[in-house]
């Protein structure tokens, strides 16, 4: 008779909820000191910088730096759970329209642009590759918070070709 011993890394599980836990424990400490200038800072949506989390493929920090009323600069840095958990980087160029859907308060602006992902894997080639994010983001009223939403088509160029696509929701808080 033969016995079938199944070998796992002791800490597999517990590293797997440790990153949940520090993923949740980021997302509240960004909402809690974002909420908590909240109270202070008056600013207008698009102008200044903006961070905060960013929660989907990927899950991480983000940040924001508008560069005329219309069109910015955004960049995020987390993880990636597509496949094998891996860290993943971008940038992009923005432009938004402020128009397109009049809401009667804050602004909802459509976005869309062009930027690079990076996404390192462990043990696997690293991923080169083009997104073009089209988004919407709500601009709530006296208050300097982004709530966004995001679905991006990726070409990856290197280390061979392929598409995939993001999506991702989240919250930046603007600073004056």
């Amino acid at each position: 008779m033969y016995q079938v011993i199944l070998i796992q890394p002791k800490n597999y599980q517990h590293s797997a909820k440790n990153t949940m836990m520090n993923v949740r424990t980021l997302f509240t400490i960004t909402l809690v000191v974002c909420l908590g200038f909240a109270t202070f800072a008056r600013t207008q949506h698009n102008e200044g910088f903006g961070a905060g989390v960013i929660i989907g493929e990927p899950t991480g920090v983000t940040i924001k730096h508008w560069v005329s009323p219309s069109n910015a600069f955004d960049a995020a840095v987390g993880w990636s759970f597509e496949g094998r958990s891996s860290l993943h980087v971008h940038g992009d160029y923005l432009f938004h329209d402020f128009d397109l859907i009049p809401v009667d308060v804050g602004h909802l602006p459509v976005y869309g642009g062009f930027g690079a992902r990076l996404k390192v894997r462990e043990g696997h080639s690293d991923r080169l590759g083009v997104r073009v994010p089209l988004g919407i983001a709500y601009h709530v009223e006296e208050v300097p918070l982004e709530i966004f939403g995001e679905i991006v088509p990726i070409l990856d160029l290197a280390p061979s070709s392929r598409v995939s696509l993001n999506a991702a929701i989240g919250v930046r808080y603007f600073f004056q």
